[in-house]
């Protein structure tokens, strides 16, 4: 559980594959649904106290913390003036909204405080807005793999696994390259 809470913490600030991989896999591993949903806590944890510090170190620096955003993989310009857009129009739902977009976490926390979105709003909804799609994805994939498919070889559930993740991305980065 100490690999999902770094992920999700690093994926928070710079690294480009979300923490759901890591989750799916655990979902498929771990026969304990308490287990899956501590793991899930804890990925909650590691990205929104990532959040915390972009949002934090945006406030004094925004043009240092966008510089390294445009260095990830797969994040362009045009991510950070639809999370601006989505900001003003929304407010805190696109913050909830943004994993429908594929436009990561990690840009909505360099731009809330700009935004007008207080610290503890930020928090707030940021918990929310990981905790909707980690147990999603999670869940969805407990499920798959212990009722839906149980008496399928795990070998089988985890090629299954990597084939899919491997399509998002082969997808995500058609959209948006490197």
């Amino acid at each position: 559980m100490v690999i999902i809470f770094i992920w999700a913490f690093l994926e928070a600030i710079v690294f480009f594959i979300i923490p759901d991989v890591a989750l799916t896999y655990y979902a498929i591993i771990q026969k304990s649904k308490f287990k899956l949903l501590c793991a899930n806590l804890i990925a909650i944890i590691g990205a929104v106290l990532g959040g915390i510090i972009v949002y934090i170190v945006s406030i004094q620096n925004l043009n240092f913390v966008e510089m390294i955003m445009l260095k990830i993989p797969g994040i362009h310009p045009y991510m950070i003036e639809h999370v601006i857009h989505s900001l003003e129009d929304k407010s805190v739902l696109g913050l909830i909204e943004a994993p429908l977009f594929g436009v990561p976490y990690k840009l909505y926390a360099m731009m809330s405080y700009h935004e007008g979105i207080s610290f503890i709003v930020f928090i707030f909804v940021s918990f929310i807005a990981r905790l909707l799609r980690f147990i999603l994805t999670s869940y969805l994939s407990y499920v798959l793999s212990h009722i839906v498919f149980k008496n399928t070889n795990r070998y089988i559930k985890l090629s299954l696994w990597l084939i899919v993740w491997i399509s998002v991305y082969w997808i995500y980065f058609s959209i948006h390259p490197f």
